[in-house]
């Protein structure tokens, strides 16, 4: 089975390439070294609370998720050298390419259904 991300509101496909960032280094690294990230792809980095985009060279959208992985927050195309809010209910967050957010219509409160 391949790695999906879905929102199961409207059963759209957010992700179908997934990073998973769950060790301190893979945490640490995120996306810094990557030039890009490509359509329907993700890293999903967990535990976390809070993101930071130094050192990156592209725009994201960002989701914070709660344990049973509702949209807690959304991030719509935050830039290089900035930090998120910290939300104090997320388990792990979603990095995504920006404009992901507006194409999977996707906003607080829905629910995703992540398959690793």
């Amino acid at each position: 089975m391949a790695a999906k991300i879905v929102n199961l509101k409207n059963n759209i496909i957010i992700a179908d390439r997934v990073i998973l960032a769950d060790t301190f280094l893979k945490r640490l690294k995120g996306l810094m070294f990557k030039p890009n990230l490509r359509e329907r792809e993700c890293l999903i980095i967990n535990p976390c609370k809070m993101i930071h985009t130094f050192g990156m060279r592209f725009s994201l959208d960002i989701i914070f998720l709660s344990n049973s992985n509702i949209v807690l927050e959304t991030i719509k195309d935050i830039r290089p050298n900035h930090i998120s809010l910290y939300v104090l209910e997320s388990t792990k967050v979603l990095e995504l390419p920006a404009g992901t957010l507006k194409a999977t219509n996707t906003v607080k409160g829905d629910l995703l259904k992540i398959s690793i």
